[in-house]
């Protein structure tokens, strides 16, 4: 198992297996995306398919399934055309501090939370193996950042190392329960 997956394994009390595991096509997927994507989303997208967090937070596939959820690539879609909107009001335009992603830079989605919250990358680097990560809560009213990527988010926020604003207080709590293709 790769350090990604058991990470994410550790701290979720998972257990990835053989039979659930997905393969992709990460150069169409990236070709459609306009970028490349970081090594532990395909990691966590191939291993641990379907990813639901603390039963909160749920990382978005890289293509659509059965589940009818939007994809990485129009999930960013519609989060830019958001953003692009927000930005263009006066009354909200100095309240948004990241710029959607362009096709080189920007924010890009990779995660959704159950109250609407929008995880994304903050695309700043040709390396995507060096993108933090920045969650757009309350209809964009809160603004939080984490410098580390995906997988070291997910890890600090279940060792109660991280904090989002527009996260509960009370999540990840010791009941949060975890699981990946409909799989507890």
């Amino acid at each position: 198992m790769c350090e990604t997956l058991a990470a994410i394994s550790r701290v979720l009390g998972l257990r990835p297996g053989t039979d659930d595991r997905r393969d992709y096509d990460w150069s169409a997927i990236e070709s459609r995306l306009g970028a490349r994507l970081p090594g532990d989303y395909k990691a966590i997208s191939e291993g641990l398919p379907g990813l639901s967090v603390g039963g909160f937070l749920l990382v978005i596939p890289p293509v659509v399934d059965s589940s009818g959820l939007d994809d990485v690539a129009r999930a960013s879609a519609g989060f830019k055309d958001w953003l692009d909107d927000m930005i263009a009001d006066p009354d909200w335009e100095d309240m948004i501090p990241f710029a959607p992603f362009d096709g080189q830079r920007g924010l890009l989605v990779w995660g959704i939370t159950i109250n609407g919250d929008e995880c994304c990358w903050n695309v700043q680097s040709d390396d995507p193996d060096d993108w933090t990560v920045v969650v757009c809560g309350d209809k964009g009213a809160e603004w939080s950042t984490f410098d580390g990527g995906l997988t070291a988010f997910l890890v600090a926020l279940f060792e109660d190392r991280a904090s989002i604003d527009a996260f509960p207080a009370s999540w990840p709590g010791p009941d949060a329960v975890s699981g990946y293709s409909g799989r507890p």
